[in-house]
């Protein structure tokens, strides 16, 4: 199964749209299986794209594996596009 997301900016955000959001395909996978549009049974897989629209496409890959309770895993590859160091005090 595959579905198209998107992840718009919060008001008065200087960020329009996030590319990829693991921290929202998670919760998404877990409402599309609570709700019976992923199956329970046995293993499932889900890929999400985003960031087709601001031309940064991603696939995000959400597995559901088979056991008595519920375990979503979220998964896709990276590319690196800043790096950098922090200095606390």
């Amino acid at each position: 199964m595959s579905v198209f997301a998107r992840m718009l900016k919060p008001y008065q955000s200087s960020i329009v749209e996030d590319a990829a959001t693991g921290s929202a395909t998670g919760p998404l996978g877990a409402y599309l299986v609570k709700h019976e549009l992923l199956p329970f049974q046995g293993e499932a897989m889900l890929v999400v794209e985003q960031g087709t629209r601001m031309g940064r496409q991603s696939f995000l890959h959400v597995q559901r594996q088979q056991g008595a309770s519920l375990l979503i895993e979220v998964g896709g590859s990276t590319v690196s596009v800043y790096e950098g160091v922090s200095h606390l005090p």
